[in-house]
């Protein structure tokens, strides 16, 4: 039995709303910073839940507890919400599943209001305006950011949090409150994680550097660790899977990947990384959490690169050919087929670009097509 289901046994309801309800405005003011969290909360938690002073050990253990396990939860269910429609549903849906458990509902509870309160200071002028300024902060230290990155070890999405909330800190008016950091550092965070599935951002720097609004700027220097966080934490629940539930995993990806094969596949010329990040958007779409599944993806995109199924397929249709015989057959694994065949595509397109080029170069539009030479002929053809 944990702290707070010890506490909360026997407990009248009342007096538990009332705990909890004190415990909001603290965690608020001391987002990201358990300790001043639990300096400011546990004797007025201690009074509303009718706790003698010799049970403070305890009480400083219900309010550590409450305090992480709130804040676990915001992360994972609430924090990819920005509207209140969004977050109501996602709370009304997840709290049916722990109602036999007291404690969990309590936490939950801290959660919700937490995020509430966070998109009520992100709408407003002032939250807005303080975005924008730790937009520019992080832009502005984007050296100081990634260094710290860098030191960290065991990245996940709550260090990267706890660094962004440093930089405000150092940025923003001294004014600027723990709990207004902490709202504009998740909400960096869930538009990185959401950037990184679609890659929208990522396709704009490659295209226009330099047309980038500072927004785009910081997510630039965000979406890579919030990614390799992402995955961190994805790797370390899967080592925590047993045997049927690493089976379990891997069937849902099989029939995924059966199904969805040509869609996916086409990324893995561009390298093991970018077919995963095809495979991770479509399987777990935002806001969906990331789950592990290159211990499975490995040794089948190995195996395609190693194929020997278009060996001696020079040109398009003869590849396309292969593939209809192959295909046909239905004796190979799809996925494989796809891969090997995307793959053999794309070294036919490396080695006829060349060719392609040369082409080009010595192809002249002016005889070939009537193209015009100079501005006066494209007008007169434009007249005519």
């Amino acid at each position: 039995m944990t702290a707070m289901e010890r506490f909360l046994a026997g407990k009248p309801e009342a007096m538990i709303v009332r705990a909890l309800q004190w415990l909001l405005p603290a965690m608020l003011a001391h987002w990201g910073d358990p300790e001043g969290f639990r300096k400011e909360a546990t004797a007025g938690f201690m009074r509303e839940a009718g706790m003698p002073d010799h049970d403070e050990p305890k009480a400083v253990a219900v309010v550590d507890q409450a305090f992480r396990r709130a804040d676990a939860l915001r992360a994972v269910h609430f924090r990819p919400f920005d509207t209140y429609e969004e977050l109501e549903y996602a709370y009304s849906k997840i709290v049916p599943g722990f109602a036999d458990s007291p404690t969990m509902q309590g936490s939950l509870w801290l959660a919700f209001q937490m995020q509430r309160s966070a998109i009520d200071y992100l709408d407003s002028e002032e939250g807005q305006a303080a975005r924008a300024q730790m937009a520019k902060a992080v832009e502005n230290n984007k050296a100081v950011f990634q260094e710290m990155i860098s030191e960290t070890q065991d990245l996940n999405l709550n260090a990267i949090e706890k660094i962004l909330i440093l930089i405000g800190r150092r940025s923003l008016p001294e004014t600027t409150e723990n709990f207004s950091l902490g709202a504009i550092a998740g909400y960096i965070i869930e538009t990185a994680r959401g950037e990184a599935r679609t890659r929208k951002v990522i396709d704009l720097l490659d295209s226009s550097a330099n047309k980038m609004s500072e927004e785009v700027k910081m997510l630039a220097a965000v979406i890579e660790p919030c990614r390799r966080a992402e995955l961190n934490e994805a790797n370390l629940r899967f080592m925590k899977l047993n045997e049927p539930e690493k089976k379990q995993r891997f069937d849902k990806l099989r029939a995924f990947l059966h199904s969805h094969a040509q869609e996916v596949t086409q990324f893995a010329p561009a390298g093991f990384e970018r077919f995963c990040q095809a495979v991770e958007s479509q399987l777990f779409p935002y806001p969906a959490q990331i789950e592990w599944v290159r211990s499975y993806l490995k040794p089948m995109y190995v195996n395609a690169q190693q194929s020997a199924l278009f060996d001696n397929c020079l040109t398009e249709a003869s590849i396309r050919q292969r593939y209809d015989k192959v295909m046909a057959e239905k004796s190979s694994n799809v996925t494989l087929v796809e891969l090997a065949r995307a793959f053999a595509t794309a070294e036919l397109n490396k080695l006829e670009e060349p060719e392609q080029r040369a082409f080009l170069q010595q192809l002249n539009f002016r005889e070939e097509f009537n193209w015009p030479g100079t501005l006066e002929e494209m007008k007169a053809q434009m007249k005519s």
